[in-house]
């Protein structure tokens, strides 16, 4: 989001593939599994990154991810979620 916004205001952007540090991904203090909160907070990230593709960016994430998530939710209920996000954002 935050390099997003920075592009978005004319800020000079550029990459550099130098490592800068590492993260332990074995423990999360935030996820808790894919649920309604994870797919609407998404739905709400997507609709700030961009307005008008985030149809398009729920949707894809939901289909490239399915596997995912595919216990606890099923493809149709993760896009509801997701859109339900988008519109509360």
């Amino acid at each position: 989001m935050f390099i997003a916004d920075c592009i978005r205001k004319g800020v000079k952007v550029y990459t550099n593939p130098t490592i800068i540090g590492y993260v332990n991904q074995e423990k999360s203090s935030w996820f808790e599994g894919y649920t309604d909160k994870y797919f609407i907070d998404k739905g709400v990230f997507f609709k700030i990154f961009s307005d008008k593709w985030a149809k398009l960016l729920s949707l894809q994430f939901v289909l490239r991810h399915r596997k995912k998530f595919s216990k606890q939710k099923n493809c149709k209920e993760a896009y509801t979620l997701m859109k339900r996000g988008e519109i509360n954002e």
